[in-house]
């Protein structure tokens, strides 16, 4: 059947280019030109057309039935002779096929249409001084140009298409943009180019090409494939990322807490060392729970941002104050200031640290609650069951001791 078609299409092809050259020899250069152009340079893909069923009549006489039956046939038989015309008419206005020979022949045939086009101009029409033969010899150097320009197009396109088969080759799917830089050419013009080779059938039925991913896909396993590959790629990143900022903020907070124990060690005062030290173990403790579960990391971005800081820069203070060890007003009160303000400090960091467990209390009350609930629920149940009542389980005992 594939063969009976190759012969036909061969058959059109050459018919119409037999038709073309005679409308161009005859005269009638106007049709002839427009045929060539539309020929050369049009789409060859048609528009799809669906096929009506015939709408069921109801219930009527077996007369009325057959009428309209036939009615219907003729229908059938004119809409059939409509669509063989349409198809011998897109037949014949087929671009030529893309090949090597086709190439060739439309360059060579191109030129010598132009260089007769040039003759006949400059011997035959400007002499006789006839519009009409000039317009038949600008007509032809017009028709030869656009067969010249289509074989050397079809040549370059062939080429692109042997390297576009060439790097793409047994790969399921590939990204267009890196096709586009191997070919040398624009992604534009590497997916028109890909989008030609898919409609006329390069890889398969079931290629495309995916402008939202930028991939032509030689079927869609491939496309599911790598919709896959690249969610796990993302997973992996994520996760990545997310160890990367826990590395990072452990760090961080083993700088602070070593900050702080530095800090401890240069003042001696005895007072303010316990209230350090309990800075210390709360800020540890509000560490912990933030790496236990980072969700309550942004529950700590004005105490990492301002309280902490600010009580460290306190501390520094205090520690270079008492390094003086001059008895002067200002310095002594400056530390009796920064010794009052730490006890409102330490309070301040465990109710940090309480609101990190709040949620967390609420959510235990509510397992309580709920687990108070089922427990009392299979109690009453079992003793329904059993068919014990309260007065039941009330007596059992009091009869146990008796005895």
């Amino acid at each position: 059947m594939d063969n009976r078609n190759n012969k036909h299409n061969q058959k059109t092809e050459f018919f119409s280019w037999f038709i073309i050259i005679l409308l161009f020899a005859g005269g009638g250069w106007p049709i002839a030109l427009f045929l060539l152009i539309r020929k050369l340079f049009s789409s060859d893909i048609p528009r799809s057309q669906r096929r009506e069923a015939p709408s069921l009549s109801r219930e009527e006489e077996l007369r009325q039935q057959q009428e309209e039956l036939e009615r219907m046939k003729k229908k059938v038989q004119q809409k059939e002779t409509s669509q063989k015309a349409k198809q011998a008419i897109r037949s014949f206005l087929q671009s030529p096929k893309e090949d090597k020979t086709t190439s060739w022949v439309l360059t060579i045939a191109g030129a010598f249409i132009m260089v007769a086009a040039v003759f006949w101009g400059i011997n035959v029409a400007a002499p006789s001084g006839s519009v009409y033969s000039m317009a038949t010899a600008v007509a032809s150097l017009l028709g030869g140009g656009c067969m010249l320009a289509s074989g050397i197009l079809t040549k370059r396109a062939m080429q692109r298409y042997t390297a576009y088969l060439a790097i793409i080759g047994p790969n399921e799917a590939m990204e267009i943009e890196t096709v586009a830089k191997k070919v040398g050419v624009s992604r534009k013009q590497a997916e028109r180019d890909l989008q030609k080779m898919i409609e006329k059938g390069y890889f398969g039925e079931a290629a495309y090409i995916n402008k939202e991913l930028g991939y032509i896909f030689m079927s869609s396993r491939a496309d599911e494939e790598l919709a896959r590959a690249r969610e796990a790629a993302m997973k992996k990143t994520r996760e990545a990322s997310k160890k990367e900022a826990v590395k990072q903020n452990a760090e961080a907070y083993d700088q602070i807490l070593a900050k702080i124990r530095d800090l401890n060690d240069r003042i001696p005062d005895a007072a303010m060392t316990e209230k350090i030290s309990q800075i210390e173990s709360i800020t540890r403790e509000i560490f912990r729970a933030v790496e236990q579960q980072p969700e309550k990391r942004g529950k700590i971005d004005r105490f990492m941002s301002y309280f902490l800081p600010t009580t460290l820069k306190l501390l520094e203070s205090y520690a270079n104050l008492e390094k003086t060890n001059i008895d002067g007003k200002n310095i002594n009160q400056s530390m009796r200031s920064i010794e009052i303000a730490m006890d409102t400090v330490v309070d301040g960091f465990k109710h940090q640290l309480d609101e990190l467990y709040k949620s967390d209390a609420v959510s235990i009350e509510t397992e309580i609650d709920v687990l108070t609930k089922m427990i009392n629920r299979e109690t009453a149940t079992a003793q329904q069951e059993f068919g014990l009542g309260g007065q039941a389980v009330q007596t059992a005992p009091q009869q146990k001791k008796q005895e």
